[in-house]
């Protein structure tokens, strides 16, 4: 019994479909059909993988060798030796095992059979054509991307707050999608006002809002969603921004960036000596939410440290939530202790009591714009620095060893002022007038009152208690206005 192996391939199926595979299929069983009449047909594929990348793996392929090699298949059938390979080296290995095998040629449906034994001259130039033709497709590829992206013209791909579209000359554009701007928008003052980004998905899912693809929000969602370059109209090419691109911005550059600086950017964080060191992602500092104070706005007036929330045993026996410095293995000196109700009661009306004042309020909104401008241009500074350095390395100006050390610097430099601008106040509207917080504030969720905590106060720090004190007592509590 005779058995023909057919083999198809395509490199780019987006649908996954595999519809041309299966065409390819249909072919070549004919064409076995017709040659071979008594033989049995099994079939081979590889859909949406390149045959001219050698790193890529294609499984179908290799089991076809296989199957050769253990003598299962005494004819082959493809549509043309590039669907088969696109490597000369790979059709050197390919001849090896067909002809142990006993196999005299490739059938190809779309031209002639390609030798295996004998003269082998024409399938070994075709592929050197086919790997000379793939090299020259992925030079015009590279040269065309580089254009359109020097052109600022949109990336491919889908781009949640845009709808693709095409100008009169037929070049794609991006245009505004408002109702999805508008949650994306929403997403950003939520995530500069403190909410995490748990919330933030939990709240959108809730009230029916779906993602790009219909389904629920996730916290990995949001973050991708809001710091993506295209919502301020940047232009990224090969994996750094090139500049502005040709669409209408969804956020200011200066918000796009602190979102990021917020969510991913270094943190600047204080020891109990005063002095300062960078972790490098923001992503685990959102613990604490049950109390209004965590995250370092509480601090200890012994040695300086933040803070933290736990329940602690009272002299009734019970636990009662407090505000305690660490032990001195965690940073802190472990001497101050007071109650989480009478601290976070007291700094809230004394918040709401200085929103009541206009000169509170005046002196507070000239506060934070200028740096941030300024923060902002320097980060936009270093990046054309970035695109030169790079480009100068690219063009043999630099070694190897120099274009790491260059780097070293900048990303240094990045990061400080990444930090910084993570740092800063932000400038969040919280849709109501200063005057009418506090009637708003019994009927907010924690994650809205951090965030007006936040975005005014910088700290309160609670010295210790007077020796006998069984009460609360304000002058233990000093606060730290951001103005």
């Amino acid at each position: 019994m005779v058995t023909i192996a057919t083999y198809a391939r395509i490199s780019r199926d987006a649908d996954g479909r595999a519809e041309g595979t299966e065409q390819q299929r249909k072919k070549a069983t004919a064409y076995a059909a017709k040659t071979w009449p008594d033989a049995t047909v099994v079939h081979y594929a590889d859909n949406d993988l390149s045959a001219a990348d050698p790193g890529t793996h294609r499984p179908g392929y290799h089991a076809l060798l296989d199957a050769v090699r253990r003598g299962e298949v005494d004819g082959v059938v493809v549509a043309e030796q590039s669907r088969f390979t696109r490597q000369p080296a790979e059709w050197e290995e390919a001849l090896v095992t067909l002809s142990l095998a006993g196999i005299e040629e490739v059938h190809a449906y779309r031209g002639s059979p390609i030798p295996v034994r004998g003269s082998r001259l024409v399938g070994r130039i075709l592929a050197a054509v086919d790997a000379e033709e793939v090299e020259r497709l992925r030079a015009r590829v590279v040269e065309r991307l580089d254009t359109l992206a020097a052109e600022g013209r949109p990336p491919g791909g889908p781009s949640y707050g845009y709808d693709r579209s095409t100008d009169d000359n037929g070049r794609k554009v991006l245009i505004v999608n408002e109702a999805e701007a508008d949650v994306i928008r929403e997403m950003a003052d939520r995530v500069l006002a403190g909410w995490s980004l748990t919330r933030i998905a939990a709240d959108l899912s809730e009230r029916g809002v779906p993602t790009a693809r219909g389904g629920r929000w996730a916290a990995t969602t949001v973050r991708s969603t809001v710091t993506r370059p295209t919502l301020a109209g940047l232009r990224v090419h090969r994996g750094e921004v090139v500049g502005e691109g040709t669409w209408t911005p969804i956020l200011p550059v200066s918000m796009w960036r602190q979102v990021c600086a917020v969510l991913d950017g270094p943190v600047n964080v204080s020891r109990p000596d005063g002095t300062t060191y960078h972790r490098s992602s923001r992503r685990r500092q959102r613990s604490g939410r049950r109390y209004l104070l965590t995250g370092g706005v509480a601090r200890c007036g012994r040695c300086g440290a933040a803070l933290v929330a736990q329940q602690r045993r009272s002299r009734a026996g019970g636990r009662q939530p407090s505000y305690l410095c660490p032990p001195r293995e965690r940073g802190g000196c472990a001497g101050i202790g007071i109650l989480a109700a009478d601290l976070e009661n007291y700094v809230s009306e004394l918040l709401l009591d200085k929103l009541a004042q206009p000169d509170f309020l005046a002196a507070l909104a000239k506060g934070g714009t200028d740096d941030r401008e300024q923060i902002v241009a320097d980060l936009a500074a270093l990046e054309s620095r970035s695109a030169e350095l790079a480009g100068t390395w690219a063009a043999g100006g630099l070694s190897s060893a120099d274009w790491k050390a260059a780097r070293e610097v900048l990303d240094a430099e990045r990061g400080r002022l990444t930090s910084a601008l993570a740092d800063l106040p932000v400038p969040v509207d919280f849709g109501i007038a200063p005057s009418e917080l506090g009637t708003a504030w019994v009927n907010m969720n924690l994650d809205e009152r951090r965030a007006i905590i936040g975005r005014f106060l910088e700290s309160v720090v609670v010295l210790p208690a007077q020796p006998g004190t069984r009460w609360f007592d304000p002058g233990r509590v000093q606060e730290k206005w951001r103005i």
